[in-house]
């Protein structure tokens, strides 16, 4: 195996960033021979790590700082606010909200961490997949709080305006996609921390996570449906008894 140093700048040569993360390309042989390479690769290494005793870097918490934000965000606070207005328990309008702006304030929170641990990272910003994509997310669930707090008033005793229903239709389908972008946009960032610090990657983990959410929220769905059209029976076996 053959070495060399490598000086963090030199002439012509890619940059070697002390202070954030750098790709770091490798690869193998069987012998000392010239042949062809056994195995190759790349690994991103955070080198503001290096010489920290195994302690974790400034840079690496806040990043973990804003996994676990997002996850709390759009992973539980976002899940729970579906799953309440779907099971319409008592008063599940205000805990529905409750839940709802509390994902979205974290999801900022998370996204000014991101902001102020790159700009620390001297790195450009939204220069990536997961970070385009998750600002596009955000922006979306932006549109979605906003159009939640426009929902048109139905007085109780009358029937729904065609407005009220157009309302409904829009704001619970885009719930559901915005559920299903959010856990892409979570594994997103996910693999992009694991392949950052080289950590193991919770992406499986996650899946099973979701994957058990999603469940819950299709019981919740079922019983929704269940439960409106046995209401509507009884409605009309009541209006069938009256004439």
């Amino acid at each position: 195996m053959f070495l060399s140093q490598k000086k963090l700048r030199e002439e012509g040569e890619i940059t070697i960033n002390a202070l954030s993360s750098t790709i770091f390309i490798w690869a193998y042989g069987s012998s000392n021979n010239l042949s062809t390479h056994i195995a190759q690769g790349s690994r991103a290494i955070d080198l503001s790590q290096c010489g920290s005793g195994g302690e974790l870097s400034t840079t690496e918490n806040n990043w973990k700082a804003h996994g676990i934000m997002m996850f709390v965000a759009w992973g539980v606070l976002m899940p729970l606010a579906i799953t309440a207005s779907l099971l319409r328990a008592k008063k599940w309008i205000r805990f529905h909200i409750v839940m709802n702006i509390l994902a979205y304030i974290t999801a900022i929170a998370s996204i000014i961490v991101a902001i102020i641990t790159t700009d620390d990272d001297k790195s450009q910003h939204f220069n990536g997949n997961h970070q385009i994509v998750g600002l596009v997310f955000v922006l979306l669930a932006t549109l979605q709080v906003i159009g939640g707090l426009a929902r048109p008033n139905v007085h109780e005793g009358t029937e729904k305006t065609r407005k009220r229903r157009y309302w409904e239709m829009i704001h619970k389908s885009s719930g559901y996609v915005m559920f299903i972008f959010s856990a892409l946009v979570l594994l997103s960032g996910l693999n992009s921390y694991s392949d950052k610090y080289g950590n193991k990657s919770l992406v499986p983990e996650f899946i099973i996570y979701i994957f058990f959410f999603a469940l819950i929220i299709i019981c919740a769905k079922i019983f929704s449906v269940r439960n409106t059209t046995q209401t509507k029976r009884n409605i009309d076996v009541e209006e069938f008894n009256q004439d």
